[in-house]
């Protein structure tokens, strides 16, 4: 098991690209969450090659992932006073999430086959998801 804690939280999908002069280009909001992956990943550099020498011998051996996001969110933008949930949509969110995950272990983000999400309220002021990895084989239906 592979578990990649507190990695910043991506930029919605509505936030990722705008259109400069006839093509589209990173937004602000998306480079700074590829400049935050990358000081995650510097930070994380002892625990780097074992994630990545622990991916690397799944597919090796055939395996697939799975992959369990889980976005950790304050309870303010998840929850009102009444209780009941906020809209938050929090899918436009697993795109870059898969992206960084499959840079973090410098896997294709082709073999996550199987993936759960999230969402989980926290008492922190900031939001940020985890990552849990497993190997895991192809559903067979029979």
């Amino acid at each position: 098991m592979i578990i990649l804690h507190e990695m910043p939280m991506p930029p919605t999908g509505n936030h990722r690209l705008m259109p400069v002069n006839g093509r589209l280009i990173k937004t602000k909001e998306c480079r700074a969450f590829d400049q935050a992956c990358q000081v995650w990943m510097i930070r994380q550099r002892s625990a780097l090659y074992e994630f990545r020498r622990t991916a690397k011998n799944w597919i090796d051996n055939g395996l697939l992932i799975r992959v369990e996001f889980r976005f950790f969110f304050p309870k303010t933008k998840l929850i009102t006073k009444d209780g009941h949930p906020k809209k938050l949509d929090d899918s436009n969110r697993l795109k870059d999430s898969e992206d960084a995950v499959s840079d973090v272990i410098d896997v294709d983000d082709k073999f996550f086959v199987d993936k759960q999400l999230f969402k989980i309220p926290w008492d922190k002021s900031y939001e940020c998801f985890t990552a849990v990895l497993t190997p895991c084989h192809w559903f067979q239906q029979s």
